[in-house]
């Protein structure tokens, strides 16, 4: 895909920019092949943010492949434990971090066996991008075979740190044979660890050209499919993303049905993809449908929705039409890696209420592109910003235009795509 396609949206400058950055890293890898391991193809932020991104480096003429994890449903278990401690978040899956010597047997053999994989499909003089802590196990050995291995984390810095020292400490005995580490945020990795190389800065982006970002005609049919019938003027409250404990829909429905004025009459819609094939999610899922349940009357203003994901585009089309039918969006994260969400709402011309964690801080000016929250647990204080937006819309969409154009000047694709060009071309192998 030509950078090229950007113009219209960017300006011809920008395309410039980001060109001369993938013309510089094609000529340092002179045919060299750069390859990216990441968990899945399908479910997450890291696998929609390569989806879009990989594309403009093969559309550069740069030798870009993307593999992903065979693993087992243990390995997933494990990875999402590991997840949450890295995250300094307790649930439920806490219960498997005390089996870690049997979880880490297991973690090693599915990384082995995929780096072996990649070891006979690759060429070794290439570079190698491992993202996030579920890859992180094929640094050592993809090193030991040659490559120049680079560990992207897409997690950031911990609720709670001291809970998160075990799982830092465990992944530390692999990144410590990395070349170098793209973090998302200064800060974003723990301090207290010895210093990993790098850490080079690549902000996530989002593609104003993907299905999830471009205009559409008639977003409120497309809701009204999935929602079913709204009353007109519903103001509606809306939360998009994984269902995953780190992201705290229960405490978003606990603020709704608690702190915001029952009198604008607004409506809460809670969305995140299927659940099938991911008992993890099944179980959070689980969990906001029940504590919904407790609301009484108010349920009915209350909506939990599962979206199919079979069809990409179409469940991309649909998350676009919500957040573009929304009167503002909430990101209530308890920790968060970057939360691109929080652009993409923004993006939209949306006012945006979010955790003040991890990058949401970098993606919201408080009080000119939207209103950050005194801190994850503030249910209070979502409930107050909430009627603040609702009584006043011309306040609302004065933050969305702001948001809008924050997300113009630091949050596009061409962005990411510079960036990370120039981190691969600093660390290519002479």
């Amino acid at each position: 895909m030509p950078l090229a396609r950007l113009t219209p949206v960017i300006g011809a400058a920008r395309v410039a920019a980001a060109e001369r950055e993938l013309f510089a890293l094609r000529s340092r890898l002179d045919g060299r092949q750069v390859w990216h391991v990441s968990d899945t193809a399908t479910r997450g932020g890291v696998a929609e943010a390569l989806r879009e991104e990989l594309p403009y480096f093969r559309g550069a003429g740069i030798d870009t492949r993307w593999a992903t994890l065979a693993a087992p449903a243990p390995f997933r278990r494990f990875t999402k434990a590991l997840y949450y401690q890295l995250c300094g978040v307790r649930t439920g899956e806490d219960g498997l971090w005390p089996e870690i010597e049997r979880g880490r047997l297991l973690y090693e053999r599915v990384c082995r066996a995929s780096a072996d994989w990649l070891i006979a499909a690759a060429d070794r003089a290439g570079i190698v991008v491992v993202h996030d802590h579920q890859a992180a196990g094929l640094v050592p050995p993809l090193r030991e075979a040659g490559f120049t291995v680079l560990w992207r984390a897409h997690i950031g810095a911990p609720l709670h740190p001291r809970q998160a020292e075990p799982a830092w400490e465990f992944l530390y005995r692999y990144l410590a044979y990395a070349h170098g580490c793209i973090a998302s945020y200064p800060g974003a990795l723990p301090r207290d660890l010895p210093p990993l190389p790098g850490p080079y800065i690549v902000a996530p982006s989002i593609n104003p050209l993907a299905a999830k970002n471009i205009p559409l005609r008639a977003p409120a049919e497309r809701v009204r499919d999935v929602v079913g019938p709204l009353p007109s003027h519903t103001p509606l409250i809306t939360q998009v993303g994984r269902w995953d404990a780190v992201k705290d829909v229960p405490g978003v429905i606990r603020a709704f049905a608690d702190h915001v004025d029952p009198a604008f009459g607004a409506r809460l819609l809670l969305a995140g993809p299927s659940t099938e094939g991911d008992p993890q999610a099944a179980e959070v899922y689980e969990r906001c449908c029940r504590v919904r349940s407790e609301l009484g009357r108010l349920r009915a203003r209350v909506h939990v929705l599962r979206l199919p994901v079979a069809d990409a585009r179409e469940h991309a089309l649909t998350v676009n039409a919500i957040q573009r039918c929304s009167a503002f969006v909430v990101q209530k994260s308890l920790a968060e890696g970057f939360g691109m969400t929080v652009s993409e709402a923004a993006w939209k011309g949306r006012a945006v209420i979010a955790s003040p964690v991890g990058g949401l801080r970098r993606q919201v000016a408080h009080g000119r592109s939207g209103l950050l929250l005194t801190g994850p647990d503030d249910l209070a204080g979502l409930g107050a910003a909430a009627d603040r937006l609702l009584a006043d819309p011309a306040y609302a969409a004065e933050l969305g235009r702001e948001g809008r154009e924050r997300v113009r000047r630091h949050f596009l694709i061409d962005t990411g795509v510079r960036d990370l060009a120039r981190v691969l071309a600093r660390t290519a192998p002479t």
